[in-house]
């Protein structure tokens, strides 16, 4: 019974992981690009889309407020 299991669950962990991984691609130069399959030297992250907008991280005021270490360029969109 159990190698039953191994023999369904291996093959889909693996394509799973693969499809995960797919998503995001990292450069040498430790960039990150997602949905490129290139991004521009200065970018430290990319996100292309042709029908998909970028959401950044909501937070209400006391919940920014409370953010520890806070460094200069920190976005959050506040609600």
């Amino acid at each position: 019974m159990k190698i039953k299991l191994l023999y369904f669950f291996f093959p889909v962990l693996s394509l799973w992981s693969y499809v995960a991984l797919a998503q995001v691609k990292v450069f040498q130069s430790n960039n990150v690009g997602v949905g490129t399959a290139t991004n521009y030297p200065a970018a430290k992250l990319e996100v292309h889309s042709e029908n998909k907008g970028f959401l950044k991280p909501r937070m209400s005021t006391s919940q920014r407020e409370a953010i520890q270490n806070k460094v200069p360029g920190l976005e959050v969109y506040g609600y």
